[in-house]
């Protein structure tokens, strides 16, 4: 599971042609600013488990973050998915220009989801229909819908690199949370759901950044009823092995 942000990249600014800035092509001139990955495993019949954040852009140059992810997102060919909310659209191509802009030219599993295909790529936002006349929904309607308000994860935005990383960070949660409800309903299956919040709520406790960053939804009423849905199995009811890497 993959998000980024980005902000204005000073250098292509100052070399591109004077116009307003309302015409400003955003991706051409902005430079990544934060990344989050979130990798789990789902095996069998269970719930997500080992959950493992891993988060980029606190202090590392450009180069670094995107040389990082490239080794941090499981490639293609291994069978594996990758979870995005209009990295389609987004995420993906953004990284892809950057690594050609920055120098960074061997990212081989950037380039691979490049060409992945709707299976692999399991893009959330697409998955949930558009809007007649008016595009897809956003994350903050569509994560609404099941009880989260982005503005209570996302925080106040003041730009500065904190703020952006919890944004990273809490859409890349959200979008999780939002794929486990489409797969419980695809699998029939609520403790999948479940299971899901609580192995997410989990991982957050067990770091004091995360839960600065996202704690409100490990502290989410929600949970109560996702205990109920578990069934209190043992199974489901807890703590996967959880993990962080800043």
């Amino acid at each position: 599971m993959l998000d980024i942000e980005t902000g204005p990249n000073v250098d292509a600014m100052l070399n591109a042609a004077p116009r307003a800035r309302t015409e400003m092509d955003l991706s051409a001139l902005h430079r990544l600013k934060a990344a989050v990955v979130l990798s789990f495993d789902v095996s069998g019949g269970g719930a997500p488990s080992n959950l493992l954040f891993e988060r980029f852009g606190l202090d590392g140059r450009e180069q670094e973050m995107i040389f990082g992810i490239d080794r941090a997102l499981p490639s293609p060919a291994a069978g594996d998915m990758l979870i995005t909310f209009n990295g389609r659209s987004w995420d993906i191509p953004m990284l892809l220009q950057r690594a050609a802009a920055a120098w960074c030219f061997a990212v081989p599993t950037l380039a691979a989801w490049g060409d992945a295909s709707f299976e692999r790529h399991f893009d959330v936002m697409r998955r949930g229909g558009a809007r007649p006349g008016k595009g897809w929904s956003s994350l903050a309607d569509r994560a609404a819908a099941i009880g989260i308000d982005m503005r209570l994860a996302r925080g106040k935005a003041t730009g500065t690199p904190a703020s952006v990383r919890r944004r990273c960070t809490a859409d890349v949660a959200a979008t999780f949370l939002l794929f486990a409800a489409g797969e419980a309903v695809r699998r029939s299956d609520a403790r999948f759901f479940g299971g899901a919040w609580l192995a997410l709520a989990g991982v957050i406790r067990t770091d004091p950044a995360l839960f600065r960053d996202v704690g409100y939804l490990a502290e989410h009423p929600v949970l109560d009823g996702c205990r109920v849905l578990v069934g209190g199995s043992a199974a489901y009811s807890v703590a996967p092995t959880v993990g962080l890497v800043a």
